[in-house]
């Protein structure tokens, strides 16, 4: 199932690729740097088909690893 994602920093919003979600965290890539140990948050929405999502889940979090 795919997943729409805006990240939400100090810098502003930024729509985000997810490339992995688990109950451990998310890998996802913004267009703008993030640093170690910023603080963010995440709407995540699946994609349910053609302009069509289900309810955001909204979370917070740290950075905790970039490249």
């Amino acid at each position: 199932m795919k997943v729409d994602a805006e990240v939400t920093t100090e810098s502003g919003k930024f729509d985000a690729t997810t490339r992995d979600l688990s109950r451990g965290g998310v890998c996802f890539v913004v267009p703008s740097e993030m640093g170690m140990g910023s603080t963010f948050t995440i709407s995540l929405s699946l994609i349910l088909g053609e302009n069509t999502f289900s309810e955001p889940l909204v979370l917070n979090g740290t950075v905790a690893w970039c490249t």
